[in-house]
């Protein structure tokens, strides 16, 4: 996995695993994110 500084306002895919943790990442657009999830981002 190549490391790459983050971006202010970026919005992140996180590939999770139960025993590891975090695994991996990458950026991703607004349009690309659940629009339950994304209800709940514009409410914090």
């Amino acid at each position: 996995m190549q490391t790459r500084p983050l971006r202010k306002n970026a919005y992140l895919k996180v590939v999770w695993n139960k025993n590891k943790g975090v695994t991996g990442y990458e950026e991703v657009e607004k349009s690309a994110i659940p629009k339950a999830a994304q209800e709940k981002l514009t409410k914090g």
